[in-house]
């Protein structure tokens, strides 16, 4: 073989037998032990018994690529459909290795496939777990969806599940509200199709710096919006509502110009903030968010105003939806989860 040197006779001779080496520190039940030993001492054991095959015996690379696929391909399936059926039969419980499916997205249609034939894929197109009544895969699964499955054995065990991402793609991007969502929206980002970006305590110019690495790189359909609270807190230093919506234009500037739709959220209203107590931001907030909604007006995005919901009569946050005034809490998230997940659905559309 290319790169590798011939062994010689002599060579051959010193040779007494085939180990395969376990460590097994961390092994401290049996069922961990099967499972790390088999499949793999099956392949082992094969190779020890049988005499060398026409693939490690051919000079010509390509030629014995070729060989060695084909025999690997009968191996395995000898494996999947008989040797591992029979030993579950005889050795109830024998808890040998189900490998994961492996899933690739091919445009609309998500191809699965599994290492060994023989064993069922199960799939869900809903973020639930696969479980023996989910649909068998027997081909191809038309869906834009994020996609989970399973490989179950003939004895009703299933291994690992393999998560593939939906192909709608949306980016969430702003600061520690976003940031929140995640830890504090229940399961509003269980679907790995949702990216959030939040970093807590950022300013849009801060967003606006790694807005191409963060957004455009990740090559989303939509870009879900929410900034700007920090700014007029000073975190960054003083700065103008003109030159904070200004900063989210260019962002939405960027993701429209990479062919990504943009969802503009309102600040979310604050009548102070716990970090700097004598700053009164209630009417700046209204103010920028009518220039965010003038933003999205102009350029087709989509604007979720959050404000309003969400503001006592003094244009605070209302308790109810965050104690510290400023973020979230599970009640606020839930409020803020309708109207967002509609505007990102119409802008899928």
């Amino acid at each position: 073989r290319a790169g590798m040197t011939a062994l010689t006779e002599a060579g051959r001779r010193n040779i007494a037998g085939l180990q395969a080496t376990l460590f097994s520190e961390i092994l401290h039940t049996r069922e961990k032990l099967e499972w790390m030993m088999l499949p793999r001492l099956l392949a082992v054991a094969e190779r020890a018994w049988a005499s060398d095959p026409a693939w490690a015996r051919e000079s010509d690379p390509a030629r014995a690529a070729e060989l060695h696929a084909r025999d690997w391909s009968v191996f395995v399936a000898q494996l999947g459909r008989h040797v591992l059926p029979r030993l579950s039969r005889e050795t109830p419980g024998l808890n040998w290795r189900i490998a994961p499916p492996g899933l690739r997205r091919d445009g609309e249609r998500v191809l699965a496939n599994h290492p060994l034939p023989g064993l069922t894929i199960r799939a869900t197109t809903d973020l639930s777990e696969p479980g023996a009544a989910s649909p068998v895969v027997t081909g191809p699964i038309t869906t834009r969806a994020t996609v989970r499955a399973a490989a179950f054995a003939p004895d009703g065990r299933r291994g690992p599940v393999t998560t593939l991402a939906g192909a709608d793609r949306v980016v969430f991007m702003g600061d520690s509200i976003t940031e929140g969502w995640a830890r504090f929206g229940g399961d509003f980002f269980a679907d790995p199709a949702r990216i959030n970006r939040g970093i807590g305590g950022q300013t849009t110019k801060e967003m606006l710096a790694r807005f191409d690495a963060d957004v455009i790189a990740a090559r989303p359909r939509v870009v879900v919006i929410l900034a700007g609270t920090n700014d007029i807190a000073g975190n960054s230093g003083p700065t103008t509502e003109d030159e904070i919506a200004g900063r989210i234009a260019a962002m939405a500037d960027k993701a429209r110009a990479a062919g990504i739709r943009v969802v503009l959220v309102s600040v979310l209203p604050a009548d102070r903030y716990y970090w700097a107590p004598a700053l009164q931001p209630a009417a700046r907030i209204v103010e920028l968010n009518r220039r965010i909604a003038a933003i999205a007006a102009r350029h087709g995005d989509l604007f979720v105003d959050l404000h309003t919901t969400m503001a006592d009569a003094g244009q605070g946050l209302k308790r109810e939806y965050g104690a510290d005034g400023v973020h979230p809490d599970p009640a606020g998230y839930a409020v803020m989860r309708g109207p967002v997940e509609a505007a990102i659905a119409a802008a899928l559309r």
